[in-house]
């Protein structure tokens, strides 16, 4: 990103022009199959699994909501509801940053 140019994208390309929501797509996907990921690997994948770990962290719904987005803590359901199920260590790695990032909203 060239501040100089007033751009203000968060991904550009080699030309300095914005990508489209479907080349993110595209680039995601293709660095999802190199790291040899079964599942579909999408932009909003990452967007739940960052809520799902947040929930898991402790965050309140009040608290997600606010950094989703959400208008409605009725649209949380499905993070709380997948953060119930054990899966491991998830993105974290373990809870060594949930209380500093829990700490900061």
């Amino acid at each position: 990103m060239d501040a100089t140019k007033g751009n203000t994208y968060l991904f550009e390309s080699r030309r300095c022009e914005k990508y489209t929501s479907r080349r993110i797509q595209q680039i995601i996907a293709h660095y999802g199959q190199k790291a040899g990921i079964d599942k579909r690997v999408h932009p909003h994948l990452f967007r739940h699994q960052c809520l799902t770990e947040l929930t898991k962290a402790g965050l309140t719904d009040a608290q997600i909501q606010k950094l989703s987005g959400h208008a409605s803590r009725k649209s949380l359901e499905g993070y709380t509801h997948i953060a119930l199920k054990p899966c491991g260590t998830g993105l974290s790695g373990g809870d060594e940053g949930a209380g500093s990032m829990k700490d900061k909203i």
